[in-house]
Formats: C-alpha cells, structure tokens, sequence
C-alpha cells in the first residue's frame, strides 16, 4: 500500500525533488507579486547537464551559472546580451529578482522562487 501512495504522490509531483524544476521551460506568470500575461517569450530554463540557467523576457538573452541542492538555488551574475528594445521594464526586473533568488518551491505544477527572508520574488509554470 505505502508503495502505491508514494507513486501517486511522485506521479502528481506533492513530493518534488531538485531534478523536477531542472531541464524544462519555466513560463513567468508573477513577478514581486504582479501578475504577468503569460507569454512563451518570458521564461527560465535550468540546464541539468551544463548547470547553467536561461532567462528570457522579450529582448536579450540572459544567463548565468547556479547551484542547486535540496531547496536551494543559487544564481552567479546575470549576464546578458546587449539589444535596445522598446520596453525593457520586464527583462530589467526579472533580471535583478534573480540575483537575490536563495530557495525553490513547486506547488501544483507552479515554481515559487524566495529571497533570503522567504519572500515570494516570482512565480513560474
């Protein structure tokens, strides 16, 4: 019976662990808690292989190297392409919200990323 429990609860990820957030794009639907219109052009990408994170909001392409182990998550330096665009707010903010990223959550299918004090910087899914 504890085995059928376990699969169902790993199945429906109640029990995620470091690998879940890694490898997939994360959509940015909340950012310092403002909704943002979901978009595929606003998103993050954990890369397992090259430890690497992808970031993207409409303009540059964005990046950095991270650490992650249990429930937290480092992120080195944001670096970034260097193209004017005509509103950059979004990729500007986003871009500063990483640097202070310390821990993760996955709640229902949604990525929580917490400062240091555990404050809710941005949500992703």
């Amino acid at each position: 019976m504890f085995k059928l429990i376990f699969i169902y609860f790993s199945l429906f990820n109640l029990f995620p662990n470091e690998n879940s957030i890694l490898d997939k794009k994360w959509i940015l639907v909340e950012l310092n808690k403002k909704k943002i219109t979901r978009s595929e052009k606003n998103y993050i990408e954990l890369n397992k292989k090259s430890k690497t994170i992808s970031i993207f909001a409409g303009c540059n392409s964005m990046g950095s190297d991270f650490t992650l182990k249990e429930k937290e998550l480092q992120i080195g330096m944001i670096h970034s392409t260097m193209m004017a665009c005509e509103n950059m707010d979004l990729e500007q903010k986003l871009a500063l919200v990483m640097e202070k990223v310390k821990t993760y959550s996955i709640e229902t299918n949604t990525l929580n990323l917490f400062d240091k004090n555990k404050k809710v910087l941005a949500k992703f899914n």
